[in-house]
């Protein structure tokens, strides 16, 4: 697949080629995230269809878009993701506008994008496999570390319910007996006496 993207250097620029190339590493997605030009609205799509920059532009914009989720599973995996997703917030939100627009575009000219040479098509698949593949790691990550806070929250919930109502029951003695998680409690000595 990257073979057909960089057998014609002419025909996809590096700026493409970069962004949708990069390897899935750490130093690379944060190589990747610093390196990324600034995002800017899209050309606005007009009545007489997609043309090539419009369709580069879309995977420049989803290969982005790629490098800002793997960005976020990084943060997610480093167990601080609060200043990355933060930062990332308004880019992503812009890029994804840009990139629904472009692929209602997409959809609305399919003659366009059939007449699209191969190059430009392989660019487009290889970055929205990768923007997907970041997704579906993204959900993994975020439904993991919900779990993880729901258990530790069900965790010290019971912790606290068996420390606010300790559990007790008395012998024949009339002593306390400790169960599980009433710690601290006295055995008060009761001698009983029966009369037949």
């Amino acid at each position: 697949m990257v073979a057909a993207v960089t057998a014609k250097p002419a025909s996809v620029p590096s700026t493409v080629r970069a962004a949708v190339a990069q390897p899935l590493t750490r130093p690379a997605v944060i190589a990747t995230a610093r390196a990324l030009p600034p995002a800017r609205p899209a050309t606005s799509v007009t009545a007489g269809g997609l043309d090539r920059a419009m369709l580069l532009e879309l995977a420049e914009i989803t290969g982005q878009l790629a490098a800002l989720v793997e960005n976020e599973n990084e943060a997610i995996r480093g167990g601080k993701p609060g200043p990355v997703l933060e930062g990332n917030r308004e880019r992503k939100a812009l890029l994804i506008q840009n990139q629904e627009r472009l692929v209602k575009a997409m959809r609305e000219f399919p003659d366009d994008m059939a007449k699209a040479d191969a190059s430009i098509k392989a660019a487009l698949k290889q970055a929205f496999q990768r923007f997907q593949t970041a997704i579906e790691r993204h959900k993994l990550l975020a439904q993991a570390a919900i779990e993880v806070t729901q258990n530790l929250l069900r965790v010290i919930g019971k912790a606290a319910t068996e420390q606010n109502n300790p559990i007790t029951n008395y012998s024949r003695s009339a002593a306390v007996n400790r169960m599980p998680g009433a710690h601290g409690l006295r055995v008060a000595p009761v001698a009983v006496y029966r009369t037949a």
